[in-house]
């Protein structure tokens, strides 16, 4: 299948139990199997070769986070876990984000902690998201996720998809309700022409506090997630011309497109080179030449194509080696190409 994907609780991992419950057999139903998870709470599981650890100050009052991190958990988000000292502060995360390109992450937050004094300091470990397997039957089902959350309005992420990926599994409508401590999420699923022995996958992750724990199992409402309408249009904007020195070097972004993914989807777009798609109209050109115009190409050059969103403020999603992939539990996200086309002009001096 095309990956459904977006499955996330903010759960860490003292322990776990699977059980596997017998859902009446209701038309509606059609034998899709039920799924409860319990991962409970407080030390972090040891991960080899996964775990990132970062330390920030916290100020009384908001701090704002960035970081950087190497993204090491594929076309899944990471588990995130957010722990203070003191452990008494009561701190409420206002936002974060998570943006994997091509393995370069950037993480973002704000965290609000009205009580932090000097020496305060916020934990975040970086790891492998909860991993749970479960079997997967031929009919409609749904998949039920309650979390315990950080407080403030941070949301978990996740990604679910099977084994073997190509399978006829679609996931349907979705609902989200988000409290000031507690997450849940429904999302229904319609399995058909599965083969033997299909396996669903569901790895959770985002930001989770590390003293909470995470409850996924069936439900049976739902409801469609909301669309957002695009900003951003096919084609070129309107060349702007920088001129220095001798140079002179107009250029203009330009954007194709696009696709759209709703809440627990994928999808494969290759890898991406210098395709027809990506081409400039006559007179203009991808790249400029470092040794004509070394200033511009410093100022202005950017010759990648580049994958940006819309809405631009998407918080959680992931391009890797081809698959794009939004973690986030509500909302579409629509995905265009940009490039950079220019056209250089007579020098200046002559």
């Amino acid at each position: 299948m095309p990956a459904i994907a977006s499955m996330p609780p903010r759960s860490s991992g003292r322990s776990s139990r699977i059980r596997h419950e017998r859902p009446t057999k209701t038309p509606a139903y059609c034998g899709a199997v039920a799924l409860v998870v319990v991962a409970a709470a407080a030390a972090v599981p040891a991960v080899a070769n996964a775990a990132n650890v970062r330390t920030v100050a916290l100020k009384r009052g908001l701090t704002s986070v960035e970081l950087e991190v190497r993204h090491k958990t594929g076309p899944s988000p990471p588990a995130i876990l957010l722990s203070t000292a003191p452990a008494s502060l009561r701190c409420s995360v206002a936002d974060y984000s998570y943006v994997n390109r091509e393995r370069r992450a950037r993480f973002q937050m704000r965290i609000r902690c009205p009580q932090a004094r000097r020496g305060a300091r916020a934990t975040l470990v970086f790891r492998a998201p909860f991993l749970r397997t479960f079997r997967l039957r031929n009919g409609v089902g749904t998949v039920r996720v309650e979390v315990d959350k950080p407080r403030g309005d941070a949301l978990p992420l996740g990604r679910l998809t099977t084994r073997p990926r190509k399978t006829g599994c679609e996931v349907g409508r979705s609902r989200v309700q988000a409290g000031s401590r507690r997450f849940t999420a429904t999302a229904r699923v319609h399995c058909r022409g599965l083969p033997a022995n299909a396996k669903g996958v569901l790895a959770v992750g985002g930001l989770i506090a590390a003293d909470q724990a995470a409850f996924i199992g069936s439900s049976a409402r739902a409801a469609a997630p909301e669309a957002k309408a695009a900003a951003i249009r096919q084609g070129c904007d309107d060349p702007s011309t920088f001129a220095v020195g001798g140079e002179s070097v107009s250029w203009k972004d330009c954007h194709t497109g696009p696709f759209t993914l709703g809440p627990w989807q994928s999808q494969w777009v290759g890898h991406i080179g210098s395709t027809p798609q990506f081409q400039c109209e006559s007179g203009w050109t991808r790249h400029i030449n470092a040794f004509d115009t070394p200033v511009a190409w410093l100022t202005i050059g950017r010759f990648a194509v580049d994958l940006v969103t819309d809405p631009s403020d998407a918080w959680a999603w992931s391009w890797k080696l081809g698959l794009v992939t939004n973690w986030q539990f509500r909302g579409d996200v629509t995905f265009w190409w940009k490039y950079r086309c220019f056209r250089v002009n007579r020098s200046v001096r002559g």
